[in-house]
């Protein structure tokens, strides 16, 4: 059984997945927390939200997250070449999934104030998420120490996606 304490992590330093130790404060470790602070922020939009249709989005959306975490921790991690989780497909079912709501509104103007609902204003939070992700995942690319643009794609996507989805809350 895991156990949730290690008492290893105690000294500023921590363990990817493939056993490479890193600084808790290096530059994978902080887009890995940028995608967990956005997954949890989808957990709060999905309890909160009662339409079924976007749950099921938010659902998906978590999933996505959860492997493009695992594939970042692995490559980071890993001398050895690894498998990767984070595939082509999810990008094309974003892409979709966007063309599929972008005939339902209207956009009337290029900004839009958070919060005009409840629901808008946590989807709306998880898009500024999405964005700082997306701005660390770039500098970690650049750095060649994730080599997966699947990844980047996908969360560029990712928050057009979250946009929609906050306007779409609004119209009722």
């Amino acid at each position: 059984m895991k156990k949730a304490v290690t008492k290893k992590g105690g000294k500023g330093r921590t363990t990817l997945y493939g056993g490479k130790q890193v600084d808790k404060d290096s530059l994978e470790i902080e887009v890995l927390g940028s995608i967990d602070e956005l997954n949890s922020y989808l957990g709060l939009i999905k309890v909160q939200c009662q339409r079924s249709k976007l749950k099921n989005i938010i659902e998906a959306l978590q999933k996505d997250l959860v492997l493009a975490a695992a594939d970042i921790a692995a490559e980071a991690g890993s001398s050895k070449k690894i498998k990767k989780w984070f595939r082509k497909e999810r990008i094309d079912w974003i892409e979709k999934t966007i063309k599929s709501f972008e005939p339902k509104i209207a956009l009337k103007k290029n900004f839009y104030l958070p919060g005009q609902n409840i629901d808008s204003a946590y989807i709306d939070v998880a898009r500024a998420t999405a964005r700082r992700a997306e701005r660390k995942f770039v500098s970690l690319y650049k750095q060649k120490t994730s080599k997966n643009q699947n990844i980047l794609q996908y969360l560029n996507r990712l928050s057009d996606l979250l946009f929609l989805l906050a306007r779409f809350s609004e119209i009722g």
